[in-house]
C-alpha cells in the first residue's frame, strides 16, 4: 500500500515534488527531468531550482531553459 504525505501551504494548495509535477506532463521520464533539474534548466517563478525532491504548489510558474 502506498501513502501520500500530503503538504499544504497558507493557501492551501497541495504541494508536490517538481520532479513529479513534470514527468506527470509527459516531457519527460523522472530520471531525465531530474537531470534538467540539476542543469540548472528548470525555474520556479523566475528562481533556478537544483533540487529535484523540492515541494512546490503546482499553480507556480515553471519554465524549461533552452540551452
Amino acid at each position: 500500500m502506498i501513502q501520500w504525505k500530503q503538504q499544504y501551504d497558507g493557501g492551501g494548495f497541495l504541494k508536490k515534488r517538481l520532479d513529479y509535477l513534470l514527468s506527470n506532463t509527459g516531457i519527460a521520464s523522472r530520471a531525465d527531468v531530474k537531470k534538467m533539474i540539476r542543469s540548472k534548466r528548470i525555474t520556479v517563478d523566475d528562481q533556478i531550482v537544483t533540487n529535484p525532491s523540492e515541494k512546490f504548489d503546482p499553480e507556480q510558474v515553471i519554465r524549461l531553459l533552452r540551452i
